[in-house]
């Protein structure tokens, strides 16, 4: 064991280093940003590919990678704007895209039966498209509030003259109408419904004017306009303000940013808002599409925005949960997954990086030099009593029971902090309080983290995880036998299907697959020597594989569940077992590695 032995005010400073676990109240990482920011893969992926979409989980370090994006791209960009959608008001939101949907296009429909004496069989909802419609109301959103931002920082840098500040003094004027513009969320919700409002009333229009009966001609006519309104030159005037700005951004490598985030948190939200409703089952199912509408639209419009080529000084970084995206029916996914997201997959030692900076920003000095400040605070190997009394690494030990989330490494070490560094003595029982506190934590992560996450969505889920208990699965078992398991579960009403269940059991971490290879692997399948086999472990958060399962896999349940499901361990080897060996530790920009 080690021989550090803190006093009480390293443990305060640790315990604050730590404290934290969101992003946006975090003081510690925006004081000292440019010391605990760690540049991962994704980091550079969205400065050098200018993709839009960040697909991450809860707590997977979304909100710290826009901060870190404008801090460090501070003088780049002449004007952020970070948009927090969790401040988007439901009650509004309601309003624009459930009641005022329904409410008029049943109207519509009731006045295009009319003009067609009843012969045409359609729902208008059908053909008004309310991902399109979605799509198009966050593109010109995005595009007139960048416009306006734009507009507004040359301006103000008093860097246009003559003709060129007027025109921009009108566009700025015009997108800002009587709107208020010192509450970025507030102004860019008011533009989004706005605009929404606006494709409605076209529609009306279209119907009210319409003269003939045929049907298909009138869907025609109106689809025609709505794509005309958003594909028309615009006005001179926007026209020559976004020549003025394109200008300033070709000569002066000029840009606008803007970031939108949390909206994972206001899904929920309004998720849960749907749940606690008591209207009729139709009412709700069309509450819940159109709030996938808003979500899918919005994934659409950033990818129209980053191909158009008047607006390529704007950028766009957008955070998506990243299994609301994997809910998705976008016809376009594949392609929008490839070319405008970024998935955002931690490694370990990106993880190990993240966790000594922190521990270094609050001891300092008081670390040797040369010390690694993880092993210099934990022991440097925790002994495994399941498996053969193996030797791990005490950080990996740590990490195989996460999901690869810098949020769940913060709990885990404040539960470390808190329980295995107090008591201003050394003692010989250090290793199995360290066991302890991850045991004891890897509980309160399911009901703290976990069950919050997806009970909204799964409501039958806790049900299920008791449904496995009761059958005495196994740490690791065939997939024949896991889904007898599973057999007359559910997750919710919409997900009764047992191979549906597996996959978002996949998606959630509960489940992976133990692969055995005839030899080594190193890029994508990472192995580990397990009973004179390479071994590798596959689940969602570690691998681009959205379905692993074959009919004769392993199934193996992740080491954060065991308890809460009582697995039972009946093998030899260490399930989900990490070494430091199974990866590449060079050429990667890191302050901590491994020593």
């Amino acid at each position: 064991m080690g021989s550090y032995v803190p006093n009480q005010e390293e443990i305060g400073r640790l315990q604050y280093a730590f404290k934290n676990i969101k992003a946006e109240t975090d003081k510690v990482l925006k004081k000292h940003i440019s010391d605990l920011f760690v540049m991962t893969d994704e980091y550079y992926e969205a400065q050098r590919d200018g993709k839009a979409i960040i697909l991450g989980r809860k707590g997977s370090g979304k909100s710290a990678l826009l901060l870190g994006f404008s801090f460090f791209h501070s003088e780049y960009y002449k004007s952020v704007s970070d948009i927090d959608a969790d401040e988007i008001p439901l009650t509004s939101l309601y309003n624009y895209y459930l009641v005022d949907h329904i409410k008029r296009s049943a109207q519509l429909k009731k006045l295009a039966d009319e003009i067609t004496y009843g012969q045409g069989v359609t729902d208008l909802a059908t053909f008004i498209d309310p991902v399109r419609l979605s799509a198009y109301a966050w593109q010109k959103a995005f595009m007139d509030y960048g416009l306006y931002l734009a507009c507004k920082t040359v301006i103000e840098q008093g860097t246009c003259v003559g003709k060129d500040c007027e025109v921009l003094e009108r566009v700025k004027n015009q997108i800002k109408g009587n709107f208020n513009d010192s509450d970025a969320t507030a102004f860019l919700y008011a533009l989004l419904t706005e605009n929404y409002d606006d494709i409605i009333s076209l529609i009306e229009e279209t119907i009210n004017s319409f003269v003939g009966s045929a049907w298909g001609k009138l869907i025609s006519l109106i689809t025609n306009k709505i794509i005309g309104k958003y594909r028309a030159k615009p006005p001179e005037d926007y026209a020559q303000a976004l020549r003025i700005i394109k200008d300033y951004y070709k000569s002066n490598d000029w840009r606008v940013l803007i970031t939108f985030d949390r909206f994972d948190d206001f899904y929920d939200k309004h998720y849960q808002g749907i749940e606690k409703t008591k209207e009729g089952v139709s009412n709700t199912v069309a509450r819940k599409e159109i709030l996938t509408s808003v979500l899918e639209g919005l994934i659409l419009s950033t990818a129209a925005i980053k191909n158009h080529n008047d607006y390529d000084w704007l950028d766009l970084l957008v955070t998506i949960p990243m299994d609301k995206f994997m809910e998705l029916g976008l016809r376009e996914r594949a392609r929008i997954e490839f070319e405008n997201t970024i998935p955002l997959q931690w490694s370990p030692l990106e993880l190990f990086d993240y966790a000594n900076r922190r521990i270094a920003n609050a001891l300092g000095s008081k670390i040797p030099h040369g010390k690694n400040p993880w092993y210099y605070i934990f022991p440097q190997t925790i002994t495994n009593v399941i498996a053969n009394n193996n030797k791990e690494d005490s950080f990996l030990y740590v990490l195989r029971h996460t999901q690869w989330k810098p949020r769940e490494i913060q709990l885990y070490i404040t539960k470390l902090i808190n329980k295995v560094l107090t008591g201003g003595i050394e003692f010989e029982d250090r290793e199995s309080l360290f066991r302890e506190s991850v045991q004891e934590q890897s509980r309160e992560i399911i009901r703290q983290e976990f069950n919050p996450e997806f009970k909204k969505q799964y409501p039958r889920l806790w049900r299920l995880l008791k449904q496995l208990q009761a059958s005495k699965i196994k740490t690791v078992m065939p997939l024949s036998d896991f889904m007898d398991a599973i057999g007359g579960a559910s997750l919710s009403e919409e997900v009764t299907d047992k191979t549906e269940i597996l996959r978002r059991l996949y998606i959630m971490g509960v489940v992976g697959v133990r692969k055995v290879f005839q030899s080594k692997q190193r890029d994508d399948e990472p192995t580990v020597n397990q009973d004179r086999q390479e071994v590798s472990y596959t689940y969602f958060y570690n691998s681009k594989d959205h379905d692993p399962f074959a009919p004769n896999v392993d199934v193996c349940f992740h080491p954060l569940f065991f308890d809460e499901i009582g697995a039972i361990h009946e093998k030899n080897y260490i399930v989900n077992e990490l070494k430091w060996d199974m990866f590449d530790l060079n050429g990667r920009n890191l302050k901590y590695k491994p020593n």
